[in-house]
């Protein structure tokens, strides 16, 4: 029975890829267009220069480490966030604390001291519940951070339209160390880690097959991610829960040379840019299964299910090597039917999945291409004459492509020297084409984010000269990026720190962090409210420059405010003691200098100055002395 279970499996996996194929050939385009490659029909076609332009992959790389840098700010603050629910649901044993504690102290809480109380044990767990998730991002014992797996998968986005995030599973974790074996010897071993973590990845779009009949993550009744693995690989699946060992040595016993079909290693031969096919010899195809499945098919693989629960339906998680069940288990994850999250660049409302920035692009890039050819293959035949040469007016042995200074040039007549050679030029277009490419260029950047996006401001014009027009241009071009940053919140961080906090709710021993809370995807919110506190604090500094509001804002604060706005990291700022120091350096410089001036215009006018110095001190001693001169002074001190 568990045979016809991976036979009814293969059939759905079947389908799924069926139905992928299409979609296949645009990411091969897009894939080509990133890495700035022709196709091979294309390429065939194209008789001179071959320059590819990469603008595809700057417009990416830019978007992308904008995109990144709203996501995840250089001050380390969360785009995301929890906070207990309005009317948190409390474990009675807190409830029952609070009650003896106030009855030990011989009083009894009212309503509003034990809902005060119950308010504060709730905040208290959230900030808690934040803090153990946060630590759970951190990357470490072969984990990726949450920040480099959010990269990539953003990084799929745009290049082929949709991201996926997988996540969070439970794990297991091994640690490799040294250990004192009872000879003496020491040798390195796998150590079982005690406690549970979640585990999370990125899966690239060439690995998932979702259900065929969906056009939404959220009608999906199964989804597909196949694992290419080596022998070994497939070996170590052993070493995790619930794997099979006795199936996987006989299927790996059984099939040798691996079992790759020729049609995935096509495809993996055309992605790599191969123009040969060649079979991947000793390679597995590992099928991993997320859905739905009925308590007769479980049971079928040894899954205790009640004879009154073999009708219902359960989400599964199933492992194959071709059609052998090699891992069968019900989801131990609450809340997560398919622990997989999809973001797109561009929505398609036809299919479930998205449009990348490089079709969004393809048509201006070709053209792009195409207008920088012709402006490189009219150059290289305009940049020097085109010579016309009758060969035979020349001697035998003589070559007239070898054309040098002072050459000696023998002809057989008089008359062949007038009739050997003839020199035109071809006409030159290049300012024409340069014209074209330019406009191009800025077909592109209509159609993506401007150039000064990346840095080049070498294109600004008019407003974008000044500092607060460049301001606004930068402010208008957030629009798209805003726009991805909104999806990224709507589709990776609200679905998968729910799942998060389902996770800890479930699997976590620590009892502390636990509660009802609601979990805040912050990443648009923080963004839009950076960028209108900027403006507000840019409008006060150049108001503050008024004599009028002189002295009413406290400066030190207000930079302070403006930098950590900007993200700046610690020390662009002086402290206070720092600044006073600078100040006295300052004015000392001043007062140098201002001597020095002095002290050489002096000099120019024949003044000797040490004398005029001394003169000066004298005069100023003298107006502090009384009339009578010393004396009278000293009976004034008497």
């Amino acid at each position: 029975m568990s045979q016809d279970l991976g036979v009814f499996i293969k059939t759905l996996f079947g389908e799924a890829e069926s139905a992928r194929s299409s979609k296949e050939k645009t990411w091969m385009k897009d894939y080509l267009q990133t890495k700035s490659e022709y196709e091979q029909d294309e390429l065939k076609k194209i008789k001179r220069s071959k320059m590819y332009v990469p603008a595809t992959r700057v417009k990416l790389n830019t978007v992308l480490t904008q995109v990144m840098d709203f996501l995840f700010p250089a001050s380390d603050e969360r785009n995301w966030d929890l906070k207990p629910s309005p009317r948190p649901e409390l474990h009675p044993s807190v409830v029952a604390h609070y009650q003896q504690q106030a009855a030990m102290q011989g009083a009894e809480l009212t309503p509003e001291e034990l809902e005060k109380l119950l308010d504060k044990n709730a905040k208290d767990s959230c900030s808690a519940m934040c803090e153990e998730i946060s630590d759970q991002l951190v990357g470490g014992s072969g984990r990726k951070s949450y920040r480099s797996v959010c990269k990539s998968v953003a990084e799929q986005k745009l290049k082929y339209g949709t991201g996926i995030l997988k996540g969070p599973l439970v794990r297991e974790e091994f640690r490799e160390a040294y250990a004192v074996t009872e000879d003496g010897s020491w040798k390195l071993q796998k150590t079982e880690s005690t406690e549970l973590r979640p585990f999370y990845e990125d899966v690239s779009v060439w690995n998932a097959y979702p259900d065929a009949n969906a056009t939404r993550l959220g009608d999906c009744e199964y989804i597909f991610q196949d694992h290419i693995y080596n022998r070994q690989q497939v070996l170590d699946l052993k070493e995790f829960p619930g794997f099979k060992e006795n199936v996987i040595r006989a299927y790996l016993l059984d099939n040798k040379d691996g079992d790759l079909d020729s049609y995935k290693a096509l495809k993996l031969q055309q992605k790599i840019g191969s123009g040969e096919t060649r079979k991947m010899d000793k390679r597995y195809r590992v099928y991993e299964f997320w859905g739905t499945l009925t308590g007769d098919q479980l049971a079928s693989v040894g899954i205790q299910i009640p004879d009154e629960d073999l009708s219902e339906i359960f989400p599964a998680n199933v492992w194959m090597l071709g059609d052998k069940v090699i891992k069968a288990v019900i989801n131990p994850l609450e809340g997560a039917t398919i622990p997989y999250q999809f973001d797109y660049f561009v929505e398609d409302e036809d299919s479930i999945w998205g449009d990348g920035l490089p079709k969004l692009l393809r048509h201006p890039q070709k053209a792009l291409n195409s207008a920088m050819r012709m402006l490189l293959d009219n150059a290289s035949v305009s940049c020097g004459p085109q010579v016309a040469a009758n060969m035979s007016a020349f001697t035998q042995d003589e070559d007239p492509r070898d054309i040098y200074a002072f050459k000696f040039w023998p002809f057989r007549s008089v008359e062949d020297m007038n009739k050997a050679l003839k020199f035109f030029s071809v006409p030159s277009y290049t300012n024409e084409l340069m014209a074209l490419v330019r406009v191009f260029n800025d077909m592109v950047d209509d159609m993506s984010v401007p150039r000064f996006m990346g840095g080049d401001g070498s294109q600004m014009r008019g407003a974008g000269k000044t500092a607060r027009g460049l301001s606004m241009l930068i402010g208008a071009a957030h629009q798209i990026l805003k726009d991805l940053v909104k999806s990224h919140d709507e589709n990776i961080t609200r679905p998968f720190f729910k799942k998060m906090y389902f996770w800890n709710m479930q699997f976590n021993p620590r009892q502390d962090i636990k509660g009802d809370f609601e979990v805040i995807a912050t990443g648009t919110s923080v963004l839009m409210a950076k960028e209108v506190q900027l403006e507000r604090m840019q409008t006060i500094a150049a108001i503050t420059d008024n004599p009028r509001f002189e002295g009413w804002i406290d400066d030190e604060k207000l930079i302070k405010e403006i930098c950590k706005n900007l993200d700046l990291p610690d020390g662009v700022l002086r402290s206070a003691r720092e600044k006073q120091s600078w100040e006295r350096e300052r004015l000392a410089e001043t007062a140098r200098a201002n001597v020095q001036a002095l002290v050489e215009e002096l000099e120019n006018k024949g003044v000797d100055v040490q004398q005029q110095l001394l003169s000066m001190l004298q005069q100023q001693s003298g107006a502090l002395m009384p009339e009578g001169g010393p004396h009278e002074a000293r009976g004034h001190a008497a």
